[in-house]
């Protein structure tokens, strides 16, 4: 008896330590993977500055991957020049640039899925390196008044973000550490580690075959996305339309900190004495009447914003509704952004 119950507890030992060390086998497997393969470039930012020295040194980026677009905001607009004009937003502002403006010096530091964080820890960057310049153009997407909009991309912006509203935070976020043993970001990282093809480049032309990032900041998208058929947009909408409104998900109230944390941006952009514009960019009229319908708080967010426009004397261009520019779903890439020859009908 005392035999058999000490095979069994040494068993149990046994299976244990098996156990425990194939699971920190794993751990440290998906862990160097994750930080070899670094699919996003989290855990070093030389891929940030090897973007950043293309565009300082005057010339276009191509073949660039994915990458912290907010860290990359920090490096250029701490070593540019001063701007006359910064254009603020999320992807669906990135392709404003000189040329859809019609005007000279311009930054475009727009940063995929903006948050309200994002706005203000980007212009946080400008004022604190004291290049504040003539005029802000601020894409304002719904989304950001939505306090469930799920978005934590905008923590690197984190010390910007309180150093601006006076408050005290924690800045040292887990999320690296969650991404370093993240079972997700392993696929894309293990990938990444045998492709190894995103490696910035310069390029001479606007025009290529993957997204091109000119000098005033803004971007080309690459040849896949220009060339879309009639029937290829269709499809991206439908496919698009599948799932929730990108930061849509529990929005049914505009939330009180946010638009009180807006309000605080606005003021102090006109304070600095900036001038201040406002673009409304449009949804595709498929997606724009599911808004409608499921998330009548898009009508509220556009009414909100041309009271505070009227009353701040800010300039206002654009609209969320799609129909009164005449726009159809073709004059769209996807279910959330308007093709580049669009945009300038925007500034009419």
């Amino acid at each position: 008896m005392i035999i058999n119950l000490f095979i069994f507890n040494f068993s149990m030992k046994c299976f244990i330590t098996k156990s425990l060390l194939f699971f920190i086998l794993i751990v440290v497997t998906v862990a160097s993977t994750n930080y070899i393969g670094d699919a996003a470039h989290i855990f070093t930012q030389n891929y940030e500055k090897q973007i950043s020295d293309i565009l300082l040194s005057g010339n276009n980026v191509t073949n660039i991957g994915n990458y912290d677009e907010r860290a990359l905001q920090r490096l250029l607009v701490k070593n540019s020049r001063i701007a006359d004009t910064v254009v603020l937003g999320s992807s669906r502002m990135m392709l404003y640039g000189e040329q859809i403006f019609g005007k000279l010096n311009i930054q475009n530091s727009a940063v995929s899925g903006a948050t309200l964080e994002d706005l203000i820890g980007i212009y946080q960057i400008y004022k604190s390196e004291n290049k504040l310049p003539k005029n802000i153009i601020i894409g304002v997407d719904p989304w950001i008044f939505n306090a469930h909009n799920g978005q934590e991309r905008w923590i690197t912006l984190k010390k910007e973000y309180c150093f601006f509203l006076k408050v005290t935070c924690d800045y040292n976020s887990t999320t690296k550490l969650e991404q370093l043993i993240s079972p997700s970001y392993f696929q894309s990282s293990f990938w990444e580690i045998w492709k190894r093809n995103d490696q910035p480049v310069m390029a001479l032309t606007m025009l290529n075959r993957r997204n091109t990032k000119l000098t005033d900041g803004s971007l080309v998208y690459g040849k896949e996305m220009r060339s879309k058929t009639e029937d290829e947009i269709s499809a991206s909408i439908e496919n698009y339309l599948e799932g929730d409104i990108y930061g849509f998900r529990n929005f049914n109230k505009l939330s009180p900190r946010y638009v009180k944390e807006f309000k605080k941006l606005i003021s102090d952009i006109i304070k600095s004495g900036v001038e201040l514009e406002f673009y409304l960019v449009p949804y595709p009229p498929k997606v724009y009447k599911l808004m409608q319908e499921d998330y009548p708080v898009i009508i509220e967010i556009e009414n909100l914003l041309i009271s505070l426009a009227k009353k701040e004397k800010i300039s206002l261009r654009g609209s969320y509704n799609p129909s009164i520019y005449n726009f159809k779903n073709i004059d769209f890439y996807d279910g959330m952004h308007l093709r580049a020859e669009n945009l300038i009908r925007l500034n009419n």
